[in-house]
Parts: structure tokens; sequence; C-alpha cells
């Protein structure tokens, strides 16, 4: 379990490699893990 300011990048982290096969977190770390992967593929998308 993390919380405080490493939360959002270890469940980044953890989500990346596989590690996580469920997650259950709050209404704004759900949110900025979403807003995170949208800017990524935004910028991907546009980079190409």
């Amino acid at each position: 379990m993390v919380e405080g300011f490493y939360k959002l990048e270890s469940i980044e982290a953890a989500l990346k490699v596989g590690y996580l096969n469920v997650l259950i977190t709050d209404d704004r770390t759900a949110q900025a893990l979403i807003d995170t992967y949208v800017e990524e593929r935004n910028f991907r998308l546009h980079r190409d």
C-alpha cells in the first residue's frame, strides 16, 4: 500500500509493468491516472 506524494508514480509504474490486475483507489487518484494516460497518449499521437 502506498500513500502520499509517491502514490500516483508508484501505481503508474506497477500498471506499466503488469504487476496489477485489480486496483482499488480513491476518485482523485483514479482521475489523475486517467489524465496522465490521456496526456501521454496525446503526446505520442502528436509526436509521430
